[in-house]
Protein backbone atom coordinates (compact mmCIF):
# COMPACT_ATOMS: atom_id res chain seq x y z
CA UNK A 1 0.00 0.00 0.00
CA UNK A 2 1.38 3.29 -0.75
CA UNK A 3 -0.38 6.65 -0.15
CA UNK A 4 2.22 8.63 -1.38
CA UNK A 5 6.01 8.72 -2.94
CA UNK A 6 8.53 10.22 -1.12
CA UNK A 7 9.64 13.98 -1.54
CA UNK A 8 12.49 16.34 -1.41
CA UNK A 9 11.03 17.18 2.18
CA UNK A 10 10.47 13.73 3.26
CA UNK A 11 12.57 11.71 5.44
CA UNK A 12 12.64 8.11 5.71
CA UNK A 13 12.76 5.17 8.98
CA UNK A 14 12.82 1.59 9.17
CA UNK A 15 11.59 0.14 12.44
CA UNK A 16 10.92 -3.48 12.71
CA UNK A 17 10.50 -4.31 9.14
CA UNK A 18 7.82 -1.10 8.05
CA UNK A 19 8.85 1.89 6.32
CA UNK A 20 8.04 4.86 7.51
CA UNK A 21 8.28 7.96 5.53
CA UNK A 22 7.32 11.79 7.27
CA UNK A 23 8.31 15.07 6.47
CA UNK A 24 11.20 16.13 7.55
CA UNK A 25 9.78 19.92 8.68
CA UNK A 26 7.42 17.61 11.30
CA UNK A 27 9.84 15.75 12.42
CA UNK A 28 9.32 17.42 16.37
CA UNK A 29 5.26 16.76 15.84
CA UNK A 30 6.39 13.19 15.35
CA UNK A 31 8.36 12.95 18.93
CA UNK A 32 7.12 9.84 21.19
CA UNK A 33 4.51 9.26 18.88
CA UNK A 34 2.81 5.37 18.71
CA UNK A 35 1.24 3.47 16.81
CA UNK A 36 -0.80 0.37 17.74
CA UNK A 37 -2.98 -2.09 16.18
CA UNK A 38 -5.60 -2.83 18.83
CA UNK A 39 -7.91 -5.95 18.15
CA UNK A 40 -10.92 -5.69 20.84
CA UNK A 41 -14.75 -6.19 20.90
CA UNK A 42 -15.63 -2.61 19.38
CA UNK A 43 -13.35 -2.97 16.73
CA UNK A 44 -10.01 -3.21 15.38
CA UNK A 45 -7.23 -1.32 13.28
CA UNK A 46 -4.44 0.85 14.06
CA UNK A 47 -4.69 3.44 16.58
CA UNK A 48 -2.01 6.92 16.58
CA UNK A 49 -1.72 8.77 19.90
CA UNK A 50 0.41 11.59 19.80
CA UNK A 51 1.26 13.60 22.82
CA UNK A 52 1.56 17.20 20.28
CA UNK A 53 -2.22 16.95 19.90
CA UNK A 54 -3.29 15.12 23.24
CA UNK A 55 -1.80 13.23 25.99
CA UNK A 56 -1.62 9.23 25.61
Amino acid sequence: MVLDEPGEEDDTVHLEGIKFVYNKYEKDLLHQTVIDYKDSWYGEGFTVCSPASEPC
